[in-house]
């Protein structure tokens, strides 16, 4: 008889920590992630205050108690060298600003700490240099006008280039057929094992614009034509062969 009683007030003990635990587990499941949205401009000029932003929600509610909002800025592939902004609230966004001094692409990581949870977006940003900003005096008799109306074509004379020998990179802006003077134009490099990205500043030549740069490996390498023109700011992304 008194095995039967401890059997009968095991299977209780039992049940109830079963239990227990159900309800601990229901309630964790109800706690909600929270979410960062992060909004970093694409591109920006050295000098100039950029604007960093991240809204967090959880849910459908705005989060506007977090314990720590902080933005981590660095030059691509080189952490090494980061920079933390305190972030503050701001019309339920928790915003910070930021100035770079050099040309170049860089990561920005907001860390956001809320309601014992932690989130870590991370967008990047490319840099150009800030004699790109320099508007060149309108030409005598040239129509801007027309210049409004017809998309702006960036594009390299050459797409191959050799390995190990300086090569000159020229670029063609125009306009309809038109070719664009008094323009600035910088080339971002991706190189070919993608280590590094380089900024070259080009030089206005006879019909375009120009700039030479070495290439250390072979392969296919990405680059990005920026385009400044008063007001009018435009790029395009290309492919070359590195041989």
């Amino acid at each position: 008889m008194k095995k039967i009683l401890v059997l009968i007030l095991f299977v209780l003990v039992l049940s109830a920590c079963s239990e227990n635990q159900s309800e601990t587990t229901d309630d964790t499941s109800e706690v909600e992630m929270i979410d960062a949205s992060l909004q970093v401009p694409e591109e920006g000029m050295t000098g100039e205050e950029i604007s960093l932003q991240v809204k967090v929600t959880q849910g459908e509610e705005v989060v506007t108690d977090a314990e720590e909002v902080v933005f981590e800025i660095w030059p691509a592939e080189n952490k090494e060298e980061s920079t933390k902004v305190t972030a503050s609230l701001q019309d339920e966004a928790y915003v910070a600003t930021y100035t770079f001094g050099t040309a170049g692409t860089y990561s920005v990581q907001s860390h956001v700490t809320a309601r014992g949870l932690h989130t870590m977006p991370i967008k990047e940003i490319s840099i150009m240099g800030s004699d790109s900003m320099e508007e060149s005096a309108p030409e005598e008799g040239h129509d801007h006008a027309s210049e409004e109306s017809s998309p702006v074509t960036l594009e390299l004379t050459e797409s191959e280039y050799k390995a190990n020998e300086e090569a000159t990179i020229i670029v063609e802006a125009l306009q309809g057929e038109e070719h664009i003077t008094g323009a600035k134009v910088s080339l971002e490099i991706a190189t070919p094992d993608h280590e590094k990205h380089v900024w070259l500043d080009l030089e206005e030549k006879d019909n375009g614009y120009q700039g030479s740069y070495t290439f250390s490996k072979t392969g296919q390498a990405t680059v990005t034509i920026h385009y400044m023109n008063g007001d009018a700011h435009d790029h395009n992304e290309v492919q070359i062969t590195i041989n």
